[in-house]
């Protein structure tokens, strides 16, 4: 056999029967996959939950509380690639009168209501107030629009990058999640058939 001579100056790396050595370092070991964090299990749910099922696409459902009461809805199953919308309807006979502070929060812990980036949200005046979750990644590169940029681009991949984005990110993959809602105080000219001020919750599905 001849022998070969190496410049290490010049050469980071050799193959010796199918193993790989860099320079001065020896043989290189593949970096082990890390395992994502575990995630905590949801904290036991709140004394005073009312539970409310969220009716297909399209269609109303209402609520009524008198506070401290809250109501807790699990979130209907969404596929990938779609994003689903819950809209508050007020401005109704029984929904609360001002000055009333409403909160509505997705979270997996029935009850929980921390200020949560991009998961929690108030308002003194929610009619027509939409809340968006999105249930697995989304990543589209856009359509050029001219000007050397481009329209459309979405990456929604973690928590950070949904809220920007404006929606709540809720995987499926930690569910199951709530949307938990209350409001206080609670008074109204007219009362729901259960003696109670409520509104309407009204869920849509949009596609990237």
């Amino acid at each position: 056999m001849s022998e070969v001579k190496i410049n290490v100056a010049t050469v980071t790396s050799i193959y010796v029967d199918g193993v790989q050595y860099v320079a001065a370092s020896g043989p290189v070991v593949p970096t082990p996959p890390v395992d994502p964090p575990p995630v905590d299990p949801p904290a036991p749910p709140v004394v005073g939950g009312i539970p409310v099922v969220i009716l297909p696409p399209g269609q109303k459902v209402f609520v009524g509380l008198t506070p401290p009461e809250y109501s807790y809805s699990p979130l209907p199953p969404v596929a990938p690639k779609i994003s689903g919308k819950i809209n508050l309807v007020g401005q109704l006979v029984w929904t609360p009168e001002p000055p009333v502070t409403f909160e509505a929060c997705f979270s997996r812990s029935i009850g929980d209501f921390a200020p949560t980036p991009g998961r929690y949200f108030t308002s003194t005046f929610p009619d027509g107030f939409s809340m968006r979750f999105i249930v697995a990644p989304v990543f589209s590169a856009g359509t050029p629009n001219g000007r050397g940029g481009m329209t459309g681009a979405v990456d929604i991949h973690d928590a950070e990058s949904a809220a920007a984005a404006g929606y709540a990110w809720t995987p499926a993959s930690e569910g199951p999640w709530y949307l938990n809602l209350r409001w206080s105080p609670s008074v109204c000219t007219y009362k729901m058939a259960d003696g109670k001020c409520g509104m309407a919750l009204e869920y849509f599905l949009e596609v990237f």
